[in-house]
């Protein structure tokens, strides 16, 4: 059998070493996703009983603040709102992002507000969101991340969520996660946070009220 000329065997050599780069980064992907489960395991019992209790005093501040505007007449009469405090696990770079939101229903879709990366950088969430479906799925634009950003979620099933982020126009972000409502209140994700890009897994959990 000939030998190959040198540049095909350079050209051969070079996409051995760029799969097995990229073999190796996805096992390294795997197994700090592997140690960030076991770790949001741990944490999620913590977390749970500290999210449970700021929802409440979130949702008590906000329920004081709506049942004045209601008594007063003094402005809009708000609906019902819903707090959601939720941990992520980033594999790449390895960091604990907590997000607090409250969300607040409209004629025709609702109002998202609070903290991204909440207790660390205090980054600001302020978006309108417009229902598209019957079953509740909306696109959102505004602020995200105190960026501009867009975004959608969509109501797979009554259980079943998928959400997506585009935010920062000079360094475009787009983040990618499904949602699951287990029920009570927990809900649980994955998902992928810098779609296009790093491509970095991600875990969470969420409480809901």
């Amino acid at each position: 059998m000939r030998p190959l000329p040198p540049t095909q065997a350079n050209y051969k050599k070079s996409n051995v070493e760029k799969i097995t780069e990229s073999g190796t980064r996805i096992a390294a992907e795997g197994e700090n996703l592997t140690k960030s489960a076991t770790t949001l395991t741990v944490k999620a019992t913590e977390f749970t009983e500290k999210a449970s209790k700021l929802l409440d005093d979130v949702r008590d501040a906000l329920g004081d603040l709506t049942s004045f505007f209601r008594k007063s007449g003094t402005g809009p009469k708000f609906p019902a709102i819903q707090t959601e405090l939720n941990l992520f696990r980033e594999t790449d770079p390895n960091y604990w992002r907590t997000d607090l939101n409250a969300k607040i229903g409209t004629k025709d879709g609702s109002v998202h507000f609070g903290l991204y990366d909440a207790f660390e950088s205090n980054k600001i969430n302020l978006q309108v969101g417009k229902y598209f479906d019957k079953n509740g799925s909306e696109y959102r634009m505004g602020i995200y991340g105190s960026k501009p950003g867009i975004g959608v979620d969509y109501r797979v099933t009554p259980r079943i969520t998928l959400r997506g982020d585009l935010f920062n126009i000079n360094a475009p972000r787009f983040d990618l996660r499904a949602g699951y409502d287990f029920g009570n209140g927990i809900v649980g994700f994955v998902g992928i946070d810098r779609v296009l890009n790093r491509n970095s897994a991600t875990i969470g959990v969420g409480i809901r009220r």
